[in-house]
């Protein structure tokens, strides 16, 4: 959905702009309650309720002001005053209908639904032109599952609309809100840019033309609306929430998201909206418990709040707590027994902790509730799709999609995915796995793709004494929009590959820029983790296993994160194990996911080498059982978690001891701002501390406290490691090289020499022309932290520019081990190795370069000459041929000069292995080849001799 602007029968030329407060003539006296609406519409509640009981003294605006108190108390939560304040304006019978819907309002908010509706009936019989009342009770009566009287409650404003009765921002609104609800989403859409159009001031329209989009995962119309709002009342919860959730869901910003959050709640401490946000925060981070707490306050004010009830029973439900699940589904559906949000919600959730299969029949449930819930209907799209039955699929979405096409997801799925995307495939299945290719990639992803996803199959069947249920399917997708659509419905996702128990989605590795073959055996891994334990696994342990089943599988498929980990270590910041979860679902930037993955890494490694890779298959059979983590180390591993979290950090203290004396510090451990100053406030002569403060101030930007802080740090102790590193620092970014210099030099004349201090020295000597220094600085980097790959990468630009091209072979073949996602590193190497006819070497580095980059014409040429060198020349025919076919599609085209010698190096191969294979009419023909391409080559001159 699009923002639209104009009306949706005719264009409105003009309308009146009202007040937020009450339409009634005003004689001039009335200036105060003008005073107290405007600093209301401006979010200055505490001044507007300051004026509004000054004013009070005016008897004859009393009513008006105490009707002004009852919104602002009803805005900000405090709702026992705005039933007071009701009560004392009602003795003015002009304002009885404003009382009213007031009082509709308070109801609702308390949970007195049935009254609410009594009353706003009421209000109707006596004005059934009251537009907000009619809204009011159409969505109640929704509420308590009466939908087709609800349905036709609303209906009935499109009639005064054709009549010409609805012309006003505030009518407009509640037309929109309306025609939202009974789901006529593009009515609802113009109507409310009529509204904002008529009078950009009226805020409730561009808040609820905002929650329209957000309903329809228009993100960015969405912000665009609550901006607006926030512009004039920055104080708006409604509009805050709605930018808390845009964040949360568009870009899973949380901080950002809690920071609204927080600043509603401080305006509303019983805001609706913000406590169940609040809670779903706390459901993704798999904190149930305190999801529970945080709706507590919500039902204790409203024991009858549907949203707050279906978030509570989904908790429940996430903690495998049938019993209460079951209690709240009855109290939700006895309050409302179409309400089929409670089930859709629980298996939303349930997704997000691989419960697919569950979520199939929750939300099957949802449809027996209420057959129209088209959410329900896109999710099971979705979900079957995740256990590989296409055929519900196509169907759920294409009904979803039929019937509400403004929601993204069904229109990506359907009207994309299954009816274009899907056309350009093709299914082939192997002996156990159906694939799904692109039809233009398949022939080399079924030649590399099939072998390795079997030859998964068959380890981890018997490594965890366990055969997957069928089905299992694995696609690869050529456009990384279409596998994040095929993944989460949705066009971005920053992953390259997903398993859902038994499907695999996975990028195709078209640009050769990570390791595809690295991604398939670890998503593969998790298919044995999320079936042997029911979908029970936590993701700290399923994550770190398939990442330690890669490192087991191919050293070179190891991440290197071993510093960061260390820096944890020293700071007493190793994650617990029993909360392990939350270092993956609180992590506040990529890096510290990542940093998740690796420590997750370590310990299985940990618990492999400790107790036996048999207790990490009990381990998962456990949890499959529902046991949690303590439990299940108890039962184990025969020890508590507190006691397992000392014994890792012992493994860790033996496993980085070689680091012990070196400066290694990872500066983005230095964040917390508020801790370092109150550790300078309370020693002020630590000058570590003023180091760590003024770390954390360059983290917030706070440049020039920085600067005065690492100054005093230097001045207390000029040799303090951690102040010297941020001086090089600072000097470097301004070019002061020889005080970068100065510094480092500093830090290792006093012992506190380090890999990154290494790198700077190598990186200000080269920039002197000191490559013998810059060398001597690298091999020491290098010796402190073997596994990290930027001193080898520095060596070989060094030893390529010195033109000793050995040494520089020599780095390569370690970097090849360190690098996984280079595909240059492997490529240089195989181009060496050739030269010097090292054949099984030039084999070995090709096969690595078609982990990376299978679509590259080079990779298959090497391992070809490779093969046909050791006389297996079938094979080698095949990987020639592969070469050949990418190699002409470059041969047009723009850049098609530079090809043609490496195109005639492939013919030239190819006329070889053909010429030994018997296939001598064939091989003529690739003689002829290239020496139309490139006369000149040696390669191609020599095959003279071999045709005569």
């Amino acid at each position: 959905m699009n923002r639209v602007s104009g009306s949706l029968w005719r264009p409105i030329a003009s309308a009146l702009c009202l007040s937020l407060f009450v339409t009634l003539p005003l004689p001039a006296s009335a200036s105060v309650v003008d005073d107290v609406a405007a600093l209301f519409q401006k979010g200055n509640y505490a001044a507007a309720e300051k004026l509004a009981k000054t004013g009070l003294r005016q008897r004859a605006l009393a009513a008006q002001l105490q009707l002004a108190l009852a919104r602002l108390y009803i805005r900000t939560g405090r709702y026992k005053l705005a039933a007071a304040a009701l009560r004392r304006a009602k003795g003015n019978r002009a304002l009885r209908p404003e009382v009213g819907l007031l009082e509709a309002k308070l109801d609702i908010h308390l949970g007195n639904r049935e009254r609410a509706i009594r009353t706003l009936s009421a209000l109707l019989r006596q004005n059934e032109a009251f537009h907000r009342a009619r809204v009011l009770l159409g969505l109640t009566l929704y509420d308590v599952g009466r939908n087709a009287l609800g349905y036709s409650a609303l209906d009935k404003l499109a009639d005064f609309y054709n009549d010409e009765k609805i012309k006003s921002a505030r009518d407009l609104t509640s037309l929109g809100r309306a025609l939202h609800r009974n789901e006529f989403y593009r009515n609802a859409n113009e109507v409310f840019g009529d509204a904002v159009k008529a009078d950009p001031s009226y805020l409730p329209a561009n808040v609820h033309w905002g929650y329209l989009f957000l309903d329809k995962y228009n993100y960015n119309d969405a912000a665009k609306s609550f901006e607006d709002v926030l512009k004039i009342n920055p104080n708006h919860p409604d509009a805050l929430i709605g930018m808390a959730e845009i964040l949360l869901r568009s870009e899973y910003n949380r901080d950002g998201a809690l920071k609204r959050i927080r600043k509603a709640l401080a305006i509303n401490p019983l805001h609706e909206g913000a406590l169940c946000l609040k809670a779903e925060i706390n459901l993704d981070a798999e904190r149930y418990k305190a999801a529970i707490a945080d709706l507590e306050p919500l039902l204790k004010l409203n024991p009858n709040h549907l949203r707050a009830l279906t978030l509570t029973g989904t908790a429940y439900y996430l903690l495998d707590d049938a019993a209460r699940f079951d209690a709240y589904t009855k109290r939700v559906l006895k309050l409302n027994p179409k309400y089929a949000e409670l089930f859709h919600t629980a298996a939303e959730f349930g997704v997000k902790v691989h419960r697919y299969a569950e979520a199939i029949k929750l939300n099957e449930r949802a449809l027996v509730v209420n057959p129209k819930f088209w959410k329900s209907y896109v999710s099971l799209g979705i979900n079957y799709s995740r256990v590989a039955d296409d055929k519900k699929a196509k169907e759920y979405l294409e009904k979803a999609f039929e019937n509400d096409p403004y929601n993204v997801r069904a229109y990506n799925m359907s009207a994309i995915l299954f009816d274009k995307v899907f056309k350009r495939y093709e299914l082939v299945r192997s002996t156990h796995i159906t694939f799904r290719f692109h039809k233009e990639q398949s022939a080399i992803l079924k030649r590399y793709a099939i072998p390795l996803v079997e030859r998964a199959y068959r380890t981890f069947n018997k490594k965890y004494r366990f055969v997957p249920k069928a089905p299992l399917q694995l696609e690869i997708f050529k456009n990384p929009r279409d596998f994040a659509i095929r993944t989460v419905g949705l066009p971005r996702i920053s992953v390259h590959g997903v398993c859902f128990g038994h499907v695999i989605t996975s990028r195709s590795p078209s640009d050769g820029n990570f390791n595809w073959e690295q991604v398939l055996w670890h998503e593969m891994a998790h298919v044995y983790h999320i079936q042997l334990s029911h979908s029970r696994v936590p993701r700290w342990f399923t994550e770190g296993l398939a990442v330690y089943e890669a490192t087991l599988a191919k050293p070179e498929w190891k991440r290197e994160m071993d510093l960061v980990l260390y820096e944890a270590l020293r700071q007493k910041r190793v994650a617990g194990i029993a909360a392990f979860n939350l270092e993956f679902t609180q992590a506040k930037n990529f890096k510290q996911i990542l940093a998740a993955y690796y420590q997750a890494y370590v310990v299985m490694e940990f618990i492999d080498k400790t107790w036996g890779f048999a207790k990490i298959r009990q381990m998962l059979v456990l949890y499959g059982q529902k046991l949690h983590t303590p439990q299940i180390f108890k039962r184990v591993l025969g020890i508590e978690t507190a006691e397992f979290d000392r014994r890792f950090a012992a493994f860790l203290k033996k496993k980085y001891g070689a680091y012990r004396g070196y400066f290694l510090a990872d500066l983005d451990f230095y964040r917390d701002l508020s801790a370092y100053q109150k550790r300078v406030d309370k020693n002020p002569k630590d000058a570590e501390a003023w180091a760590r403060l003024s770390v954390a101030q360059v983290k917030s930007g706070k440049l020039s406290d920085a600067s005065a802080s690492l100054a005093r740090a230097l001045k207390l102790d000029p040799k303090q490691p951690l102040a010297n590193y941020l001086a090089a620092n600072k000097a470097l970014a301004e070019r002061q090289i020889d005080v970068a210099k100065k510094h480092l030099e500093t830090m290792v004349k006093s012992g506190h020499d380090g890999y990154y201090v290494r790198l700077k020295l190598a990186a200000i000597a080269r920039a002197k022309k000191d490559n013998k220094g810059a060398l001597a600085h690298l091999l020491k980097a290098a010796s402190i932290v073997p596994s990290y790959p930027d001193a080898y990468r520095m060596l070989v630009g060094i030893y390529l520019k010195d033109k000793q091209p050995d040494k520089a072979h020599e780095v390569l073949r370690k970097l090849a081990l360190i690098d996984q996602n280079s595909a240059g590193v492997v490529l240089r190497l195989a181009e060496y190795d050739g030269k010097r006819k090292k054949w099984r070497d030039v084999e070995r580095w090709a096969r690595m370069g078609m982990a990376i980059a299978p679509f590259r014409y080079q990779f298959h040429y090497h391992l070809g000459l490779a093969l046909l060198e050791t006389k297996r020349n079938a094979a080698a025919l095949e990987e020639l041929e592969i070469a050949r076919s990418t190699i002409d599609a470059a041969l047009v085209g723009r850049g098609s000069e530079q090809m043609k010698k490496p195109a005639a190096l492939v013919y030239a191969a190819l006329a070889r292995v053909t010429w030994a294979l018997g296939q001598k009419a064939k091989a003529r023909e690739h003689v002829a080849k290239a020496k139309e391409l490139a006369p000149q080559l040696d390669d191609v001159r020599s095959l003279e001799t071999l045709i005569r």
